[in-house]
């Protein structure tokens, strides 16, 4: 609180929830007015708590925000936001009488995290369902500044006691499989098998596979993305999947200077080896680790050969004007390839190569080295007492209308994938003036030189689908692990401690960690 008159503080007030989740506006019988979270609250300084005053998706409103709101009195405002085409309007929003609200069964909706799409469809379905309105339960307003895991906390805690939404978002962090165990989920084939209007056999049948646990799907997962490690065809061979020892044998025969990943440190490498082939030495279902494994050990000593820190003359002069360059001439072996489409790997084949690749995938044991991943994970609660309403809400994400806007992900969906594939053969087109498509060429700059991308083949987007088809692993990212690990190779890359040292305290940390989350 400041004295305009003599620029005096007087006291400080915090803002329950963190003050930079919140835009502010006074006045209209509150302090101030929260806009934020995708809400409105009216607070009063020295407040312990914020009243919500109207929610965006309860209102029926996809917009994450409203600017300059302008405030009657909490039962009516105004403000700016997109209208559902996209395109921004002014808007007045008036408290409805309860008693005008058509009753419908509620569905709640818990998440700690709340994506465009997920959001569009809650508001939609909550538009046209007749029996059934989705209630969210964002988590995400219990975090603060000081710590932005509390709402993902607070949603664990809340399942762990038995308080499980209709339908949960996943997002990292959670103990699914101990969820699972605990049997708080519901198994969605015999909805898919019940449907009438899907198939299993429509969808990719190892993502399937690789979100089930003992033949039961527990997790719906609509797309996903792979990722992996490309290298030119003529340096790493034609086949899928290789080892640590494989990588050295090819980096023997390379100049010196040549370097396996750009900008590459220790640190990094660590973490990536880790979410790459981390789910190779923990078995979730046996609760059994290896982190003792020669397969570990050798990573450790890969990423020993890394640099602590980049140097300071890694960035030359020209460094980014020839940056695109050096998988062409050879000065880097391996990229980091996220594969969300067929032009991710198109445009690294015949730009960034400019030759034959094969995706490799990081050294591992066994597979071929990739994972994948999804950008949204949903399940359906063993204790919901309106799993047909919660049916009727999830199956969306599996049909045509919502897999054809599927954006930067691989769609589930073998059908549109293949039309996927039959667009990718194309070239480009535009509409010009007159309404008349135009086929153009999709290019890639190097080094000031303009390369044209070819569209692919029949043959190579046949082999794209069946390398995404093999893929059996899915991306270890979980903070704990990555925690454990870095902080118990610390003594190896000082040079204190042998790389079995290590692994052998890795496995036993790591080994209490999966016996208390299992």
């Amino acid at each position: 609180k400041i004295n305009v008159d003599t620029g005096e503080v007087s006291e400080d007030y915090m803002i329950p929830g963190g003050s930079g989740n919140y835009g502010m506006i006074s006045g209209g019988g509150y302090d101030f007015y929260l806009e934020g979270n995708g809400s409105i609250y009216g607070y009063n300084l020295g407040d312990t708590g914020i009243k919500e005053l109207m929610n965006f998706i309860d209102s029926d409103l996809v917009s994450y925000y409203i600017t300059g709101l302008a405030v009657v009195n909490e039962k009516e405002f105004y403000g700016c936001t997109e209208d559902e085409t996209g395109h921004t309007v002014l808007m007045k929003f008036s408290k409805v009488d309860p008693k005008d609200v058509k009753d419908k069964v509620v569905l709640t909706l818990g998440c700690s995290s709340f994506g465009w799409d997920l959001r569009s469809h809650v508001v939609e379905f909550n538009k046209t369902n007749e029996e059934y309105r989705s209630v969210v339960e964002d988590y995400s307003r219990y975090n603060t500044d000081e710590d932005y895991t509390l709402g993902q906390a607070k949603l664990n805690t809340d399942i762990a006691s038995g308080k499980v939404p209709d339908i949960l978002v996943i997002t990292e962090g959670m103990p699914v499989d101990s969820y699972v165990s605990k049997g708080l989920f519901e198994d969605l084939y015999p909805y898919i098998d019940g449907d009438g209007e899907m198939k299993r056999e429509n969808f990719f049948s190892n993502v399937l596979e690789l979100y089930e646990t003992d033949g039961k799907l527990y997790r719906m997962v609509p797309s996903f993305r792979v990722y992996t490690v490309a290298g030119k065809t003529a340096d790493v061979g034609s086949s899928s999947g290789w080892t640590v020892a494989d990588l050295r044998k090819v980096m023997a025969g390379k100049p010196e200077g040549t370097e396996i990943f750009v900008e590459m440190t220790r640190e990094g490498m660590l973490n990536y080896g880790i979410q790459m082939s981390g789910s190779q030495f923990i078995d979730w279902k046996t609760g059994k680790c290896s982190f003792n494994s020669e397969d570990f050990i050798d990573l450790l000593e890969l990423t020993a050969e890394f640099p602590e820190v980049l140097n300071d003359d890694y960035y030359s002069d020209n460094y980014w004007d020839t940056y695109d360059s050096f998988w062409r001439d050879g000065k880097v072996l391996l990229e980091q390839m996220y594969l969300t489409d067929f032009a991710t790997y198109n445009a690294s084949k015949k730009g960034r190569f400019g030759e034959d690749i094969t995706l490799v995938g990081f050294p591992v044991r066994e597979g071929n080295g990739a994972a994948l991943t999804a950008n949204l994970e949903m399940a359906m609660s063993s204790k919901s007492g309106q799993k047909d309403g919660v049916w009727q809400f999830m199956r969306y994400f599996l049909t045509d209308e919502y897999q054809e806007k599927v954006e930067y992900q691989w769609p589930i969906s073998l059908k549109r994938v293949e039309e996927l594939a039959q667009e990718a053969m194309k070239k480009p087109t535009y509409e010009d003036e007159n309404g008349n498509m135009v086929e153009t060429e999709q290019t890639y700059w190097i080094g000031g030189m303009e390369i044209t991308i070819t569209p692919m083949s029949r043959e190579e987007a046949d082999g794209l689908i069946e390398y995404v088809k093999s893929v059996r692993q899915l991306y270890a990212y979980n903070d704990a692990l990555l925690k454990i690990v870095s902080e118990e190779a610390a003594p190896y890359f000082a040079g204190q401690k042998s790389a079995k040292e290590v692994a052998d305290i890795i496995q036993s940390r790591v080994q209490i960690y999966v016996n208390e989350n299992r």
